[in-house]
């Protein structure tokens, strides 16, 4: 008996929930034919007055944006672009639609905006793009008892980013999504971003090369000679990933450098440099550093964007460092000069000529011990040589590291970037 009680029980649940359903299609039926009657409805006129408080009489509508960033990139900087895919949400108030509500039923879902009036948005910064419908159109409606209508769009686009390469590598670029209206001027319509949580973010979104740390909304309606449109933009702040390029485009080039200082430490202490190998072995080690450095700042170049009309971070690395190792090529070769003339202007015992002097290994130009003027450190540390190509090897060893250091202090400092954090927003990231 108590068997035959329960099945009746769940019979009857079940019965009451089928009819319950079936009741609520037929009011959601009813309920979209009567709010969508041509004769009470017409979706080619917007809807009436906006009367909301700080906005006077005017008679426009107010619409609000929210987007959901589902994935960036790729960023291409060559052809100064990016891509972009999310959902975007808008909302207005439409009188016209409003209904009671009734059990079960405080809002009616839509798949498709072709029924009802809607917002004329579009990105004016478009290069490409489509609402995503690979089964059917990502495309929500939902209105609500009160009228608010609530518009949700799946859409990927290929946008224009104008970019500034100026510190290629270590710079920062700020690409924007411009929305605004195409048709209605500001008295009929208004764009404005919602005021909690106007941006929204994946969990997983793909920005490489670059990593984004930020971004801003913000208002930039416009005029033309038809009349002022409302307008609404979202600032992305990405900064360029840039240990890969170090590892690949500055490290090799900044070792070539360091390497082609080789030459000018072979042989420094010896007295003299008479040995033609020793002369060949310098200029032709000079000369492979410089040969492979105008090979690697030649792949540098290929391997970065193209910086029309200024110079990029890695042109002027790729400069200095070409400079540095050419003028380590240019001093072996004048102290190969140098050397090759101090050996064959020899003095003989006994003899005295024009230009020649006794050079003893202390350093002494004279052969009176009696007159020894007074030279400061740096002289007579210069006079400790025994050749003058010594004595340019020795300034060099010195001057060009200490020219290189200074070189990359004034490098990296010039082309260090940073960003003002009050104008950037945090992001909430959310999982898909």
């Amino acid at each position: 008996m108590k068997r035959l009680i329960w099945a009746l029980a769940i019979l009857a649940t079940a019965t009451w929930t089928i009819a319950a359903r079936t009741d609520l299609r037929e009011s959601e039926t009813e309920l979209l034919r009567l709010l969508l009657n041509p004769e009470r409805y017409d979706k080619r006129v917007r809807p009436p007055v906006h009367n909301e408080s700080g906005y006077g009489g005017d008679d426009f509508v107010m619409v609000k944006v929210n987007t959901f960033v589902r994935s960036i990139g790729p960023i291409d900087d060559q052809n100064k672009e990016f891509t972009v895919s999310l959902t975007m949400r808008q909302t207005w108030n439409d009188k016209r639609l409003n209904f009671s509500p009734q059990d079960g039923l405080k809002y009616i879902t839509l798949t498709s905006a072709e029924d009802i009036w809607s917002p004329d948005l579009f990105f004016s910064n478009e290069i490409e793009g489509q609402i995503n419908d690979l089964l059917k159109p990502n495309t929500l409606v939902r209105i609500s008892h009160n009228g608010d209508v609530l518009l949700s769009s799946r859409v990927t686009m290929k946008l224009s980013c104008p970019m500034n390469l100026t510190n290629f590598p270590m710079d920062t670029q700020m690409c924007h999504i411009r929305m605004a209206s195409y048709a209605y001027p500001t008295n009929a319509l208004k764009l404005m971003w919602k005021e909690v949580e106007p941006v929204q973010f994946a969990k997983s979104y793909y920005t490489k090369p670059f990593e984004l740390i930020g971004y801003k909304t913000d208002n930039c309606n416009s005029r033309t000679v038809v009349g002022e449109y409302s307008c609404i933009r979202l600032h992305f702040y990405f900064t360029r990933l840039t240990y890969s390029y170090i590892l690949h485009l500055f490290l090799p080039l900044g070792l070539l450098v360091a390497a082609s200082w080789a030459p000018l430490w072979l042989d420094i202490n010896g007295e003299e440099r008479s040995s033609v190998l020793k002369v060949v072995g310098r200029c032709v080690i000079a000369l492979l550093c410089l040969l492979v450095t105008i090979v690697e700042a030649a792949r540098v170049t290929a391997s970065a964007p193209l910086c029309s009309g200024y110079s990029c971070a890695t042109d002027i690395w790729t400069t200095c460092c070409l400079i540095f190792v050419a003028l380590v090529f240019l001093e072996v070769v004048i102290v190969a000069v140098l050397d090759h003339r101090h050996n064959n202007s020899h003095c003989n015992s006994g003899t005295t000529k024009p230009g020649c002097f006794s050079m003893s290994h202390s350093g002494a130009e004279t052969n009176d011990s009696k007159f020894k003027p007074n030279r400061s450190y740096i002289q007579k540390w210069l006079l400790g040589w025994p050749t003058a190509g010594q004595r340019i090897d020795a300034i060099c060893c010195i001057l060009f590291p200490v020219a290189f250091i200074i070189f990359n202090i004034a490098f990296w400092s010039a082309n260090s970037y940073s960003l003002d954090a009050d104008i950037i927003s945090s992001m909430k990231k959310i999982a898909l």
